[in-house]
């Protein structure tokens, strides 16, 4: 998608058909202990925070998180912008961290 082709854009998967706004959720992807890769299923909504600035992203803009070869959380800014947590509504989510939980996730998983 380019700039001009999301402001021209009149569709919307958002229940208000009025809310032109666009939303992107990255793929999260599950390498298997053989090395074949697939894609982790997005179940539920997503969490946006409004902040507000009255200010649009700049055209052009590129955002990137994390890097899709490392295996390894390392103390740094932009690695310190992603984070893992358990969701389990009946009140046991545990921390939030830098590293996919090492149990499974009754209720999903925030990232």
């Amino acid at each position: 998608a380019t700039t001009d082709s999301i402001r021209n854009s009149r569709c919307s998967t958002c229940i208000v058909n009025e809310d032109m706004s666009n939303y992107w959720i990255p793929t999260l992807f599950f390498q298997h202990s053989d090395g074949s890769v697939e894609s982790v299923e997005q179940v539920g909504g997503m969490l946006v925070y409004y902040f507000p600035t009255g200010d649009a992203f700049p055209d052009g803009l590129h955002m990137l998180a994390g890097s899709s070869g490392r295996r390894s959380f390392e103390v740094s800014r932009e690695e310190k912008a992603i984070s893992y947590r358990c969701l389990d509504y009946s009140g046991n989510m545990g921390p939030e961290t830098p590293a996919f939980p090492q149990r499974n996730c009754k209720d999903g998983l925030r990232v």
